[in-house]
């Protein structure tokens, strides 16, 4: 993932799934700051990736939207709470990914080694779906 942009987007949309149980704990904060030093995000866009909701403007695409939807997941911890699911699913259809497309894409993450799912495994999964 190289695209400055899409690392500030992903780094929003995870602070705005760890708002969603209301607090923030420093375990919370400590592991989004453990992902932005991952994807090598500057201080400055942390920064503004934490405190701004971000509204990605290319997401006109069907396959970056199903793409940064899957980097999201990915990069999220395994386990989920009821809440926390409830979220992801939220993401999805705010993305306009239907609930099928998002509980494919979930399933996909889990089965593949390490949480890694081919870039061409999403987009025929996805493409399965509208079609």
């Amino acid at each position: 993932m190289s695209n400055r942009i899409e690392k500030i987007c992903l780094l929003s949309d995870i602070m705005a799934f760890i708002k969603s149980d209301k607090i923030i704990e420093s375990i919370d904060f400590e592991f989004i700051l453990d992902i932005a030093q991952f994807l090598k995000v500057s201080q400055e866009d942390f920064d503004y990736a934490i405190t701004n909701a971000i509204y990605r403007t290319e997401t006109n695409n069907f396959n970056n939207r199903i793409l940064h939807f899957y980097n999201l997941v990915s990069l999220l911890p395994i386990e989920y709470s009821q809440r926390e699911l409830e979220k992801l699913f939220t993401f999805g259809l705010k993305m306009c990914l239907s609930h099928e497309l998002v509980t494919k894409v979930l399933y996909l993450i889990e089965s593949f080694p390490n949480r890694r799912v081919p870039k061409e495994v999403l987009i025929d999964a996805a493409k399965v779906q509208y079609n």
